[in-house]
């Protein structure tokens, strides 16, 4: 059926087909590629949100070090730099627990996080405890809570948790990395596949619009070559039809002459039969004169020997 469709369309139509063709396929292209460029895009964005994620998880550790240093510092010596630096050390760790709230999309992540966060406010109490604990004047209490070893285990479980989200944390930016590069390889892949089906389809339909042209042409060509021939057929046929004619018209007045002479002949010996005719009658009438004559002639003698013999 839609050959057929295409069998009756106009050239110029046809010709318009043929350069919709691969206009149409780069516009499916273009829609393949704008949702693999979403693709990288989002690929993107989640491969940069977890380098933030990263960037803010070291400086979880970054504060937590420096908090235990001011922590250690302010014991040892009781300077009101260390413990002012310890207090800009926990509103930073705020800072950054609630930036990386946002960040963290992942359940999973999301609920390590939430350990990490637990681990650091221990580290922080027991920190605060220390230096509160140093400001009442009781050094030998810090030193019995320092020897039960739970700021030591705080630390070690806050650094565990850390390191266990931020290995994770790689894991999925290498998973976003890798979606990021195959979509733009499929990016890629999609425009060459397109340049090259564009560029087939352009060759391929329009060698078919040509030779399907050409042999339309071909046959209109044949077809008004039998036309012209039938034409000069009928033509030749009328000439001939019009010779006959003429001779037939020629025949005619010939035999329309003949029937003139032949009437004007029949005219004259019909003229000629009255003439003799006329001249039989007048003889006629001279005979039955003379008849007359000789019969009166024969009474006369009759009647003359009549009296003769009386």
């Amino acid at each position: 059926m839609e050959v057929v469709m295409f069998k009756n369309m106009k050239l110029k139509y046809r010709i318009l087909l043929g350069y919709a063709a691969p206009i149409i396929l780069f516009i499916i292209a273009s829609v393949v590629v704008y949702s693999f460029l979403r693709t990288v895009h989002k690929a993107s964005v989640e491969a940069e949100e977890k380098r933030e994620i990263i960037s803010g998880i070291d400086g979880f550790l970054y504060n937590a070090a420096r908090m235990q240093r001011a922590a250690r510092g302010y014991i040892i010596v009781r300077q009101e730099v260390s413990k002012k630096s310890f207090e800009e050390g926990a509103a930073e760790f705020l800072r950054l627990e609630e930036r990386l709230g946002k960040l963290v999309k992942d359940e999973k992540q999301r609920e390590r996080l939430k350990n990490i966060i637990e681990h650091e406010r221990d580290m922080a109490d027991i920190a605060r405890n220390f230096i509160m604990l140093m400001d009442k004047g009781k050094q030998d209490a810090v030193i019995k809570e320092f020897r039960t070893g739970r700021p030591l285990e705080a630390a070690r479980k806050f650094e565990a948790a850390v390191m266990d989200f931020k290995r994770t944390e790689a894991e999925l930016l290498e998973a976003s990395q890798k979606a990021e590069s195959s979509a733009f390889a499929s990016v890629s892949r999609v425009l060459y596949a397109a340049t090259f089906l564009a560029a087939v389809a352009a060759l391929g339909i329009g060698l078919y619009i040509s030779s399907f042209a050409s042999r339309s042409i071909m046959e209109a060509v044949n077809t008004m070559s039998s036309s012209s021939a039938e034409i000069a057929a009928t033509v030749s046929q009328h000439e001939r039809t019009a010779s006959g004619q003429a001779a037939m018209v020629s025949q005619t007045v010939a035999t329309v002459e003949e029937l003139g002479a032949s009437f004007r002949k029949t005219s004259e010996q019909a003229a000629a039969v009255a003439d003799t005719a006329k001249k039989t009658a007048a003889l006629t009438d001279e005979g039955a004169k003379s008849v007359k004559a000789a019969v009166d002639g024969i009474n006369e003698l009759k009647e003359k020997g009549s009296v003769v013999a009386g």
